[in-house]
C-alpha cells in the first residue's frame, strides 16, 4: 500500500492535469480508504507503528506524507495524515541511531532511508521537513554506508538478513544527503560506487530529484571505524579492490532482522566474503522464522552456530531484549587496531566471555578469546563459516578469494586443527552446499583461544607466518617474524594473570614493559618501531614513560627523522615523560561525543613537525588494484 500510494502522489501532484475528472475521482476514493487505513494502522493498529528506527515504519508515513500534501485540498482527512507523518518523522530521529547505523542491516537501511529522504523532498517547501537534514542520523548516514562498504564498494556489510548488496541505492540516497547534508563526502564517494543503483525509487530519484553535480574532495577515509550505538567495528587494510576488510559484530542479538551474532567475524578479500555470515534464511517464508520469542533462533540462518563467533554449551545465544555484546575497547592507529568485545550478557552461562582482535594493518589479525565459567566447567567451540570448502595445509585451513588472493588460518591457542561441524539446528534453512563450518572444540572451567588470520594480497610474494606460542600463569605471549620485522604480542588470557606487568622482551635490550592488559610491540632492523598497549596504567617504550594515571589504551608509531605519532583513547596531560628534546603536539582529537575518543599527538623537536606527520598518515591509507 506505502509504495502504491507514494508513486500515485508523486504522479498526481506532478501531473494533475494529465488526468480526467472520472479518473480523478477514483483516484481519491481509492486513496481516502487505503491511505486512512494506514493512518489507522500508524495510531496503533500495525505493528510497525512505534518501530520508529525501522523500514516498514519509514515506507507507511512516507506515504501518509506524500498523500497528506498531494491530497490536502481534495481530501478532507488529508491535511491529518500530513500532520501524522511529521510527527512520526520527529520520532523517527528520535529513535534511529545517531551513528547513523541501523540494526536491520544494511539493505533495509537504504531501502528506509530512501522513504525518509522521498518525504522530505517531497514535503519540504510545504512544512519544516527539511530539518531533519541537520540531525545526526541523516548527518552521519553516509559515514555507515561507506564504512558498510567492501574495499573496492562492490558488497556490503553481511550481517542480519542481509543480501550483499542495496535493496535501494545507495547513489541517490547519497547525493540527496550531499545536498541537504552539505556533505561533499558523501557525493565523493557516491561517485566511486562502481555498480548500477539498485531499486526503482533509486532510479527514478536519480533523474528527477537530487543532483549528481558538484564538487568532490580528494577521496581518503580512515581505513577503521566504530560505529558506537549500532556496536559494529570495521578495520581494513585499504580501500582499493584488492583490499581485504574485517568486521566485528555486537551490539543486540534480538532486534528486527537481527541474528544470534554477537562477537561474529566476516572477513572479505575485495567483494568476496571467505568468513561469512548466513543472510536470509529460506525458512524467511514461515511465519516462525519472525517470532523472537523463541521459534526464529531454532532457525539455521538465526542461530549462533551459524556465525563466525563462540558457541558455548552447544546453545544458541540469549535472545531477550537486554541481550548483546558490548565493544568496550576501541583504539585505531595507522598500522594497528584494537577491539575489545564484552559478551558476558551474551550468554545465558554464568560467568565472563571476552572476544579481542588484534590487527595488524595489511600483515595479520589475530583473535583472543577468553571464557570463564563462574560455576563448573563449560564446553566452548570456536566456529569459522567459510565462504567455501577450504583447503588444508597442515592445521591451517586456506580459503582463496578472486585474483589470487587468499586468507590463511590458523588456531595458535589450543594448538589444534579445526574439524568440520554439522548444523544441529532443528530448522537447517540454507542450502547444504552452502554450510562449510569449521571449528575447535575445548572443554574447561577456563577455555582461551588464540587464532591467527593471514590475509595473502594477489601476486605478492609473501610468507606463511610461523608463530611461536607460550601460555604461562594466565599470560599468552606470540611471536610472529615476517620480512626484517619482529612482533611480540603478550596479553592477560587467564584469571591467574592478576592484572600485573606484561613484558615484550627483545633480548636485545630494548625491552618494553607495560601495566596493562595487553601489549604488543614491533621491532624491525633499527630498532622498535611501534606498540600498542590495551588498558595500560605504565608503560616504559623507546625512552618513553607513561604514568599511571588510570586505564587507557596507546598506540605509539616511529616517524621519520625520529619523530613518535601518539594515538590514546585519553588526552596526555601531564602523564607522560618524553626523551630529550622531543614535545608534545595534539594534531587531532576525536571527542568522547563520537563514541570513539581518540587523542592523536605527534612527538617532535617542534611544531613544524606537524604536517610532515600528517602527510605521513595520509600516505598510510592504501588502494591496492
Amino acid at each position: 500500500c506505502a509504495h502504491l500510494a507514494r508513486g500515485i502522489a508523486v504522479a498526481y501532484d506532478l501531473h494533475r492535469s494529465l488526468f480526467s475528472d472520472e479518473e480523478k475521482e477514483t483516484i481519491r476514493s481509492v486513496i481516502s480508504t487505503r491511505v486512512q487505513a494506514t493512518l489507522d494502522a500508524l495510531y496503533g493498529i500495525a505493528y510497525w507503528a512505534t518501530e520508529y528506527d525501522g523500514n516498514h515504519n519509514h515506507n507507511s508515513a512516507a506515504a501518509l506524507g506524500l498523500c497528506g500534501l498531494a491530497f490536502y485540498e481534495e481530501i478532507p482527512q488529508a491535511p491529518e495524515w500530513l500532520a501524522a507523518a511529521r510527527l512520526n518523522f520527529l520520532n523517527v530521529a528520535r529513535y534511529c541511531a545517531a551513528d547513523g547505523s541501523s540494526d536491520e542491516g544494511v539493505p533495509y537501511w537504504g531501502y528506509g532511508r530512501t522513504s525518509i529522504l522521498e518525504y522530505i523532498e517531497g514535503t519540504k517547501t510545504v512544512i519544516d521537513s527539511a530539518n531533519l537534514y541537520e540531525l545526526p542520523f541523516l548527518k552521519n548516514g553516509a559515514l555507515y554506508r561507506l564504512h558498510s562498504s567492501t574495499s573496492g564498494f562492490g558488497a556490503t556489510l553481511p550481517w542480519g538478513d542481509a543480501p550483499l548488496r542495496d535493496y535501494e541505492g545507495p547513489q541517490h540516497i547519497l547525493y540527496a544527503l550531499a545536498n541537504g547534508c552539505h556533505d561533499d563526502g558523501a557525493r565523493a564517494f557516491a561517485n566511486r560506487i562502481p555498480l548500477p543503483p539498485q531499486g526503482s525509487s533509486a532510479i527514478i530519484s536519480l533523474t528527477t530529484l537530487w543532483s549528481q553535480n558538484g564538487t568532490a574532495p580528494n577521496f581518503a577515509p580512515e581505513p577503521d571505524h566504530h560505529f558506537p550505538v549500532g556496536d559494529v567495528v570495521t578495520t581494513r587494510s585499504g580501500w582499493g579492490a584488492g583490499d581485504y576488510l574485517l568486521t566485528v559484530k555486537s551490539g543486540f542479538t534480538n532486534r528486527n532482522h537481527s541474528h544470534l551474532d554477537a562477537g561474529a567475524l566476516a572477513l572479505a578479500f575485495g567483494d568476496k566474503w571467505l568468513l561469512t555470515a548466513p543472510g536470509y534464511g529460506e525458512g524467511a517464508e514461515e511465519r516462525d522464522y519472525w517470532n523472537t520469542g523463541g521459534p526464529r533462533w531454532k532457525f539455521y540462518s538465526n542461530a549462533t552456530e551459524a556465525e563466525s563467533t563462540l558457541l558455548i554449551n552447544g546453545s544458541n545465544q540469549r535472545f531477550d531484549k537486554d541481550a548483546r555484546g558490548t565493544i568496550d575497547q576501541y583504539l585505531s592507529a595507522p598500522n594497528w587496531s584494537w577491539t575489545g568485545v564484552d559478551l558476558t550478557n551474551a550468554y545465558d552461562m554464568k560467568g565472563t566471555v571476552r572476544r579481542s582482535v588484534l590487527h595488524r594493518r595489511g600483515e595479520y589479525i589475530l583473535v583472543l578469546d577468553t571464557v570463564s565459567a563462574s560455576a563448573g566447567k563449560c564446553s566452548v567451540e570456536w566456529l569459522a563459516q567459510c565462504g567455501s570448502d577450504p583447503a588444508r595445509e597442515g592445521n591451517v585451513l586456506v580459503l582463496s578469494a578472486d585474483g589470487g588472493a587468499s586468507l590463511r588460518l590458523q588456531m595458535l591457542v589450543p594448538g589444534a586443527p579445526f574439524a568440520p561441524r554439522s548444523p544441529t539446528m532443528p530448522t537447517v534453512d540454507k542450502p547444504a552446499n552452502s554450510i562449510h563450518t569449521c571449528a575447535v572444540k575445548q572443554d574447561g572451567a577456563e577455555v582461551s583461544f588464540a587464532a591467527l588470520l593471514q590475509p595473502l594480497f594477489a601476486q605478492v610474494a609473501t610468507q606463511p607466518l610461523s608463530p611461536e606460542v607460550s601460555v604461562q600463569n594466565g599470560v599468552t605471549s606470540i611471536m610472529l617474524k615476517g620480512g626484517g620485522w619482529a612482533d611480540t604480542i603478550v596479553y592477560e588470557s587467564g584469571a591467574a594473570s592478576g592484572a600485573g606487568s606484561l613484558q615484550a622482551n627483545s633480548g636485545e635490550g630494548d625491552n618494553t614493559q607495560a601495566t596493562a592488559k595487553a601489549l604488543a610491540v614491533r621491532r624491525n632492523g633499527g630498532g622498535l618501531e611501534s606498540c600498542v598497549a590495551i588498558g595500560a596504567r605504565q608503560l616504559d617504550f623507546a625512552g618513553f614513560h607513561l604514568q599511571d594515571g588510570g586505564e587507557r589504551d596507546v598506540a605509539m608509531q616511529q616517524l621519520p627523522n625520529k619523530r613518535w605519532l601518539i594515538d590514546t583513547s585519553r588526552k596526555l596531560t601531564q602523564e607522560m615523560t618524553l626523551p630529550a628534546g622531543l614535545t608534545l603536539v595534539l594534531i587531532e582529537e576525536l571527542s568522547p561525543e563520537t563514541g570513539n575518543p581518540r587523542y592523536r599527538y605527534v612527538a617532535a623537536e617542534s611544531v613544524a613537525a606537524v604536517p610532515e606527520a600528517k602527510s605521513w598518515i595520509l600516505s598510510n591509507i592504501k588502494e591496492r588494484p
